[in-house]
């Protein structure tokens, strides 16, 4: 038996009692660590590339890769074509997908065989539970 099962009910208002006085007691005994943490913080913001790129996958005459946006939390999926001079096309912004919302995670994703079509799952609340677009 799962002792822990009545915090799943997000409703309650003793969950929500427990889960503030979880956070204030952690906060409490973690604060000597407060100034490590804020320059650690800032020691791994330095070192992440916010305009970077991944590797691209080719599908039919299409390259597709994901970008990093500075500013911005999520990436984009893009593509372009398998030619020299081709401008990249944006196919989904986690971002613009993201807005008002608190979490965004892109699941599974398929282009059609003719690149016209592309399919993709996702989440928006973080639970694992994917609508498929």
């Amino acid at each position: 038996m799962d002792r822990h099962f009545w915090l799943y009910d997000r409703s309650d208002p003793r969950v929500i009692e427990y889960l503030k006085s979880e956070n204030a007691r952690t906060d409490d005994m973690m604060r000597h660590t407060q100034d490590f943490h804020e320059k650690l913080y800032r020691e791994l913001r330095a070192r992440i590339e916010e305009d970077d790129t991944s590797v691209p996958v080719k599908h039919g005459d299409y390259l597709y890769y994901f970008c990093s946006v500075p500013g911005f939390q999520y990436d984009v999926l893009c593509r372009r074509a398998d030619r020299s001079g081709s401008k990249p096309e944006m196919m989904i912004d986690l971002n613009q997908l993201a807005e008002s919302r608190n979490y965004c995670e892109l699941g599974a994703y398929a282009v059609s065989p003719d690149n016209r079509y592309l399919a993709y799952s996702i989440d928006l609340k973080g639970r694992e539970v994917y609508t498929l677009y």
